[in-house]
């Protein structure tokens, strides 16, 4: 119209839209995407060895690889985090649906899980040392 816009939304109410707030706003359409761009981070204990984290990204690489449809982008050590080692990784996926998405994803995050446990890696959760002074 030409005060409002109809919009359908994801979980499938209808939302109404002045087209002044619209003109402001940004749009993103799912509907034209072709691949995802996922973006994750995996952390890791301080006590694991260094030659374990000069594994880890070729483990993430494999396990990306596994997946039907998917791109392996990259996989680093990023940063050192409070109580964690952080690898972020980019993979892409060349399936637009969101469910086939969720699935895929799942599928690469319980890969690496096994095979950090079948390599002893663990992952880290928060965590503080504290440490007395005598």
């Amino acid at each position: 119209g030409l005060k409002s816009t109809r919009i359908r939304s994801i979980s499938g109410e209808m939302v109404v839209v002045s087209n002044s707030n619209l003109l402001g706003s940004r749009i993103r359409n799912y509907k034209d995407l072709t691949k995802r761009r996922i973006v994750f981070s995996t952390g890791v204990t301080y006590e694991t060895r260094p030659e374990l984290l000069k594994r880890i990204p070729s483990i993430i690489r494999d396990a990306v690889q596994s997946v039907q449809k998917s791109e392996f982008d990259r996989c680093n050590l990023c940063a050192c985090s409070d109580s964690s080692l952080d690898f972020e990784t980019v993979y892409y996926l060349a399936e637009p649906d969101y469910k086939a998405y969720m699935d895929s994803h799942e599928k690469v995050l319980l890969t690496i899980i096994e095979a950090f446990a079948a390599e002893k890696i663990d992952m880290a959760f928060p965590t503080q040392t504290l440490y007395i002074k005598k």
